[in-house]
């Protein structure tokens, strides 16, 4: 993933700009754009944040910001795929092990039992043949002793063969919200920030009584009108919406899935949403 830092390095050298200039244009922490740089991605808040900082870098230095996605996506699924060569190499090995260490215990466990039933069986019959003598006025009896099985019973196969445990299956990944932040607020108007990795991201005003209102998306106007009480409007852009509100306590905008704050101001307010 170096590959992806040194491109967006070497075209920030190029049109010389500083991390501080790209941190004025993104609003990216500086730790944040020299951990990309750096191929650092361990510094990052997660991966779909870090698709989003990669996007707003590249279209700040004027790169390919889809390409860079691409490239980010496959080192991430190859990353995936020897973590998952490596776990199961790791799972075989342990496996080999333990069944020799359970063969190699089961076999000295059979040898001690053998030896042990050798040595109760011969001390019976030295006790019957040359200690207990009944005085019977007979000649001991000196027939062969009864033969003992000293054949180990074979252990079964559940003994033998340790039960491997199921896995649990992962959970699946939650799609994550836009993440708002405010990045400046004044008496008639508020700017946030947004990250999402959605192409577009969507505003959508919600009329509570009469309200005027004056949607921009990247600059250029997409909708002016009149919202009477129950009526809504949407709007979406790729990088940049401004949403007008001429009586604002009559109106409630809403970025995605967040509900800006209420205004309470009877005088015109413009909010302003940027990646």
């Amino acid at each position: 993933m170096d590959e992806i830092g040194e491109i967006l390095k070497q075209a920030r050298i190029n049109k010389n700009m500083t991390i501080q200039d790209v941190h004025e244009i993104t609003k990216i922490m500086p730790r944040y754009l020299r951990a990309i740089e750096e191929g650092q991605w361990d510094l990052l808040p997660g991966t779909v944040y870090t698709r989003g900082y990669i996007r707003s870098y590249a279209e700040a230095v004027g790169v390919d910001g889809d390409y860079l996605i691409r490239q980010f996506d496959r080192l991430l699924r190859e990353r995936a795929d020897n973590s998952t060569d490596r776990e199961e190499q790791h799972l075989d090995s342990k496996t080999d092990t333990t069944l020799l260490e359970d063969t190699s215990d089961s076999a000295g466990t059979g040898w001690w039992l053998v030896a042990l039933i050798g040595i109760v069986a011969i001390t019976i019959i030295f006790y019957f043949v040359f200690v207990w003598q009944p005085d019977t006025g007979q000649s001991p009896d000196t027939s062969q002793p009864p033969v003992v099985d000293q054949t180990p019973e074979p252990q079964s196969e559940s003994e033998s063969a340790p039960q491997s445990e199921p896995q649990p299956e992962p959970e699946p990944e939650q799609p994550p919200q836009a993440q708002l932040t405010l990045l400046e607020q004044k008496a008639n108007s508020a700017v946030y920030t947004i990250v999402t990795d959605k192409e577009r991201f969507s505003v959508t005003v919600s009329a509570t009584g009469r309200c005027w209102v004056r949607i921009t998306a990247d600059g250029k106007r997409v909708w002016e009108g009149t919202l009477e009480a129950g009526g809504t409007h949407t709007a979406d852009a790729a990088n940049k919406l401004t949403v007008r509100l001429g009586f604002p306590p009559g109106a409630d905008v809403k970025v995605e899935d967040q509900v800006l704050p209420h205004v309470d101001s009877k005088n015109p307010y413009e909010f302003t949403i940027q990646r």
